[in-house]
């Protein structure tokens, strides 16, 4: 025992090993402690770093799913276009479509008469003539301004008819409509003559 501590009474002594005791235990948990303290704290950057890369990617992924779903309307948009505006005159299908599109709007069809396409040029003027009730005639005109191929009417001539029908005594009506049909030509210059049909 040091001799200091020799002239120090037993309750004195007993402290003093007491505090001794705790300081050296307090520096054995600080040493034990620190690199755990160390790591947690290196763990908690990473924690940050590795969040901030996950909203990047979340980000990232979200920009992904936009361009992705704008590509898609792009192709539906294009498709579209194309149906609207095709790359040759396709005139026999015009003359099976339009009469069709009469015959289900419900109206008789007089005449359909398209005219001959100019060398050159990339648009198919045509005449109809229908004959119908006033709402048989309306649903053609509607659906004549949402045929899925591009069509400039420039002009529709309503006239009515003697008589009616026979069968609900509505009066019956005949429209001569004037149209233009397109293809080939870059849709920009189509589209800046007018809409999908004028009314």
């Amino acid at each position: 025992m040091p001799s200091f501590m020799a002239k120090m009474a037993p309750r004195e002594q007993l402290i003093l090993i007491a505090v001794v005791a705790l300081g050296a235990l307090a520096a054995i948990v600080f040493l034990l402690l620190k690199p755990q303290v160390d790591r947690a704290n290196e763990l908690k950057v990473e924690q940050v770093l590795v969040e901030d890369q996950i909203a990047e990617a979340n980000n990232a992924l979200r920009q992904a799913q936009s361009i992705k779903k704008r590509a898609k309307e792009n192709r539906i948009r294009l498709s579209q276009l194309r149906e609207a505006i095709p790359e040759n005159d396709q005139i026999p299908a015009l003359i099976v479509d339009l009469p069709q599109l009469a015959e289900d709007s419900g109206v008789v069809l007089g005449s359909f008469t398209p005219s001959a396409v100019a060398a050159g040029d990339s648009s198919i003027p045509f005449q109809m003539s229908v004959t119908g009730t006033f709402f048989d005639v309306l649903d053609f005109l509607y659906r004549m301004q949402n045929f899925p191929r591009y069509l400039r009417v420039s002009r529709v001539a309503v006239e009515k008819l003697d008589g009616g029908d026979g069968a609900t005594g509505e009066n019956m009506l005949r429209v001569n409509v004037d149209a233009t049909s397109y293809y080939g030509a870059p849709v920009e210059e189509v589209a800046a003559t007018g809409g999908a049909a004028d009314e």
